[in-house]
């Protein structure tokens, strides 16, 4: 009897236990300090930064050739997020476009395009989740290896036919990719109480300019364009790898 009494006491005091887990890792924002980011929040009873964006506590870590090469100062990050947040990773003037094996650069002999730039640097794009997502349910903390995977691809601003995007392709040079990926795996501790999982937000190249239509020699129209695709480091995705992690 005396057993049954202690494995029922023992079982309740655990509920307990992870209960009050759960119930701390509750997300108040109002009880946080705002960053100069509007989307990101610090917390100081956990000592996180809150992502509205993401729904969680994020930690961010920097990926070059296919590796994890150091975690991101998370108030170096706050500040780049404030001058130049990511872009959004859908935005409904783009269009996905398929790598293209045989394009072809000229549609007739009387007509020809060409791809003038008037801009071209680095960003990054905001990702989705590359990973499963692994739950901890109590009562510790845990670290657990996850795997993630995943693939950026091209995208351009207008409707444009294979001699237009050939035309682009062409201009930009070497640093043209029609996709990359990365796969990989890195250790995340997860609170109790939590899930977590990776997002991987890729490192892109953002190209401004204007596509020209020539007929027979004379300039018969134009496209203004922006054009967005993705940066290799090697073989690799080049890019930033975000824990995110969120309350059960």
């Amino acid at each position: 009897m005396k057993k049954l009494s202690l494995f029922i006491f023992s079982s309740i005091f655990a509920l307990i236990i992870l209960g009050t887990c759960v119930e701390a890792a509750e997300i108040n924002v109002d009880k946080m300090t705002p960053t100069e980011a509007p989307n990101i929040f610090y917390d100081k009873e956990i000592g996180g930064y809150y992502d509205v964006n993401s729904g969680g506590y994020i930690e961010v870590f920097e990926v070059k050739g296919g590796e994890v090469i150091g975690k991101v100062d998370m108030e170096d990050y706050v500040k780049r997020q404030a001058s130049i947040p990511n872009l959004k990773k859908v935005d409904s003037t783009f269009q996905e476009n398929k790598v293209e094996k045989s394009p072809i650069v000229i549609a007739a002999p009387t007509v020809w395009y060409r791809y003038t730039e008037s801009s071209n640097h680095n960003g990054i794009q905001y990702g989705s989740r590359a990973s499963i997502i692994q739950k901890n349910p109590g009562p510790g903390n845990d670290t657990f290896t996850i795997s993630y995977s995943y693939t950026q691809g091209h995208s351009f601003s207008v409707s444009l036919n294979t001699p237009e995007k050939s035309a682009i392709k062409g201009s930009v040079g070497y640093t043209w990719q029609d996709s990359a990926s990365i796969t990989g795996s890195h250790s995340m501790t997860i609170p109790a109480g939590y899930q977590g999982y990776w997002r991987f937000d890729p490192r892109v190249r953002i190209s401004n300019g204007i596509v020209r239509q020539y007929t027979h020699g004379v300039n018969t129209g134009s496209k203004n364009v922006k054009v967005i695709y993705p940066v290799k480091v090697g073989k690799f995705l080049d890019g930033e790898l975000v824990a995110v992690k969120i309350p059960l």
